[in-house]
């Protein structure tokens, strides 16, 4: 997707990014790098730890990218320091020039088509560092599953998600960022939260899930939403499908929210911050 920015817009945001780089130098590639460093990436140097985005939620994303920089969406100055501020975390890999997304691959796969620059530089948390270590490719899955850092799931030809082991992550992961599949249910469940107006399920223990959104996409799915048209309409639908507890917890083997948000307390997807 290729979106026209005006002159004025481009140099802003040139600026933004000037000022702002001078914060965080750039994560080094040939050492460890200590957690909780922050530090700068460039787009073409980060790696998925999942094999799937939801595109229709990557769209949206870069449309909000151009509103803060036409000045529609008054939250940021620009979409440069939206990125910025959107919270990457990594883990630096057994290669470390090589930056595993633990969280943000949707923002960064708008970044990537948005700003249309590999050597984009983006602000990072480094969370964890396997860089120099001794450890096969295998290994290095393994840990990043056990750590939850990685989503190990496939989807099958009926649309389902299967577990995958180590060896299948190393295997079947994308090499790059904009090589994610899509998962339409990944998309409608992120617009459900969005747009609609449940909390988080929870696991049996009560405990938030982690990857949540693809779980809830699953559970959609499971109870009979098909792909189709993501309207406000469907979105409504699909979040009074969690209202029923006990079919939530007997289909998805998850728990619903024990009460939904008040209206006031929706943050819809619309103009405002």
């Amino acid at each position: 997707m290729t979106l026209k920015i005006n002159s004025e817009i481009l140099v802003g945001a040139c600026v933004t990014w000037g000022v702002s780089a001078l914060a965080k130098s750039f994560c080094s590639t040939s050492d460890a790098i200590k957690p909780e460093t922050e530090c700068r990436v460039a787009l073409s140097a980060f790696k998925p730890s999942q094999l799937y985005v939801g595109k229709s939620e990557v769209s949206l994303k870069i449309e909000e990218f151009q509103l803060y920089d036409t000045g529609e969406k008054p939250c940021y100055h620009s979409a440069n320091e939206a990125l910025q501020d959107a919270g990457i975390t990594v883990i630096q890999g057994l290669e470390c020039d090589h930056f595993y997304v633990a969280d943000g691959h949707h923002t960064l796969n708008a970044a990537w088509q948005y700003f249309e620059d590999p050597s984009y530089p983006v602000a990072v948390n480094v969370i964890d560092s396997y860089c120099h270590q001794t450890m096969s490719s295998e290994s290095f899955w393994t840990i990043m599953i056990n750590q939850s850092y990685a989503f190990p799931y496939a989807v099958d030809g009926t649309g389902n998600l299967y577990a995958l082991s180590a060896q299948s992550m190393n295997e079947q992961v994308p090499a790059s960022l904009p090589a994610m599949a899509d998962w339409w249910y990944r998309s409608l469940a992120f617009l459900v939260k969005a747009w609609g107006d449940f909390h988080p399920l929870k696991d049996k223990q009560g405990h938030t899930v982690p990857f949540g959104k693809f779980f809830e996409g699953q559970c959609l799915k499971d109870m009979g939403v098909v792909p189709q048209n993501i309207t406000r309409s469907l979105v409504g639908y699909a979040a009074t499908l969690f209202d029923d507890q006990a079919e939530v917890n007997q289909v998805c083997q998850l728990d619903p929210a024990p009460e939904r948000r008040e209206p006031n307390q929706i943050v819809e997807r619309d103009m405002s911050c």
